[in-house]
């Protein structure tokens, strides 16, 4: 069956994922924040190269990152101080969030 036709000489494109590879684990702020940051950051790289989520564009890989880190880490991620090209940059968030997450890196004000 096609595609239905674009409405407003705008294309749409579906985002396919790999079904079986499993979604991140939220990042748990609670307990050992350091050794947690480093397991969620490993997850959420294996997550995008697997999925080839790498290749997509920022803004729905940031969208992802925002959606899987959990809503504690979310909250967290929501006050730290970051320009627009920082919010618009997943390595640039991935940053801020180690920051904060491993004292002894770049502070992050809150």
């Amino acid at each position: 069956m096609p595609d239905p036709p674009a409405t407003s000489g705008t294309t749409t494109r579906a985002l396919t994922f790999t079904s079986n590879f499993p979604v991140p684990a939220t990042m748990n702020v609670k307990g050992d924040p350091v050794n947690n940051w480093e397991f969620f950051r490993q997850q959420w790289t294996d997550y995008e190269v697997a999925t080839g989520l790498d290749q997509q564009e920022q803004k729905i890989r940031l969208a992802t990152f925002r959606s899987v880190m959990g809503k504690e880490c979310l909250q967290i991620f929501l006050k730290l101080k970051l320009d627009a090209e920082q919010q618009g940059n997943v390595e640039a968030c991935i940053q801020a969030l180690e920051a904060y997450f491993k004292p002894g890196l770049r502070a992050i004000s809150v």
